[in-house]
């Protein structure tokens, strides 16, 4: 691998812009920037931070923001309702009913179950759950809901947002129905009706591993950056949420005389703690490389560290720059569980290194490994023949 490369140097000055959004493409294209200032349309931004043309559309689309701002007359305030103390009333949603879609979201949003969630898909989950609470079906009576009328609501949200909406809708609703099956305020002897609806969205194309060629020419043209976080997330097989979080305190590159070196890592998705062994290759390239001053793992040319989005994006960049675009970085995960499954790793230590919390894809990885054997021990028994 060429640990040689040099990080791209930024001028001190350099900082993040207020109200620029990145936003990814759902399809596999590689997104685009926008300026997202509050109270105004988003304005989409040729380029990049790093190419010279963003700047001044991002000044000109920054200064007739705040102008178009100024030109708004400022609403009348509404009247307050004062109270028989003497306090001003505040402001209140209507409440929902026991045993109402409205009054179970409250109940789940300060249960354990919610609460032992990653952070990241509390977020998730929380976003839909309001949009769930604002609409038609919260003050619905959950022992009412058949699959008719989910169906009815779900098609409503696929027609007015996405098919991803719908199906997101469709996890709240069933997860909340597992969840009421304990309250008293919800009589019902049913099954859940949610199973019998079906999903919006269907995946066209799961991410492929990359070919040797593809890695080949990726190491040979990205910046050393993005080799970087190639490194990791070939050798770790870890979710881009747990690589953009990993930090040079949870990296051991010594190790002791009972341990080789390793690298702590808290999985984002299932928040199990592992202690993952080295890989020699990586360790290496670690070993090697000429910037560790910053904290995080993996950074950008800011030396900031990326979040999900943008880490995506840049790797996207570079294999659409390279002519492969229709890898992805999430590929090289499976490029881990494969080479894991050739090397003969059964399917509780794939889970134990990927943080799969069920054998499913394991066995999958498993199943291709010992395909791929008997393919070329059958080939052998037909040359022999």
């Amino acid at each position: 691998m060429n640990a040689t490369k040099k990080l791209t140097v930024v001028p001190a000055k350099t900082k993040k812009l207020r109200y620029l959004k990145f936003a990814p493409d759902r399809h596999g294209g590689p997104g685009f920037w926008y300026l997202r200032f509050p109270g105004q349309r988003p304005v989409k931004l040729p380029g990049n931070p790093a190419e010279a043309a963003h700047r001044p559309a991002y000044n000109a689309a920054l200064v007739s923001a705040r102008e178009s701002i100024r030109a708004v007359a400022p609403k009348a305030p509404k009247p307050q309702v004062i109270t028989n103390d003497g306090r001003p009333q505040l402001e209140r949603r209507p409440e929902c009913l026991p045993g109402s879609f409205g009054w179970l979201i409250e109940q789940y949003l300060k249960s354990d179950d919610f609460e032992e969630l990653a952070a990241s898909t509390k977020v998730g989950y929380r976003r839909a759950l309001e949009q769930l609470r604002e609409s038609k079906l919260a003050p619905t009576m959950v022992a009412d809901l058949n699959t008719k009328n989910a169906g009815v609501y779900l098609a409503r949200v696929k027609r007015d947002r996405c098919d991803s909406a719908s199906d997101m809708q469709r996890q709240m609703l069933s997860i909340l129905w597992d969840f009421g099956v304990g309250f008293a305020e919800i009589d019902t002897d049913k099954s859940n009706p949610i199973t019998d609806t079906k999903r919006a969205y269907k995946v066209k194309r799961g991410h492929l591993a990359w070919p040797a060629d593809v890695r080949a020419r990726f190491v040979k043209n990205a910046p050393y950056r993005l080799v970087k976080a190639y490194m990791v997330a070939l050798y770790t097989g870890q979710r881009r949420g747990d690589l953009v979080a990993m930090r040079r305190s949870a990296v051991d590159l010594v190790g002791t005389k009972k341990r080789r070196p390793w690298i702590d890592i808290i999985q984002e998705k299932t928040g199990e703690p592992l202690r993952m062994t080295i890989h020699r290759d990586l360790l290496a390239f670690l070993r090697g490389e000429n910037d560790q001053t910053s904290e995080f793992l993996i950074v950008n040319f800011l030396g900031t560290p990326y979040t999900q989005a943008s880490l995506t994006h840049a790797v996207k960049e570079q294999l659409i720059a390279n002519g492969d675009s229709k890898y992805s970085l999430h590929g090289l995960r499976k490029n881990a569980g494969i080479a894991l499954a050739e090397a003969g790793a059964s399917v509780p230590q794939i889970m134990a290194v990927l943080g799969h919390k069920t054998p499913t894809m394991a066995i999958y990885y498993v199943q291709q490994a010992n395909k791929a054997k008997l393919n070329e021990s059958a080939i052998e028994l037909w040359e022999n023949a």
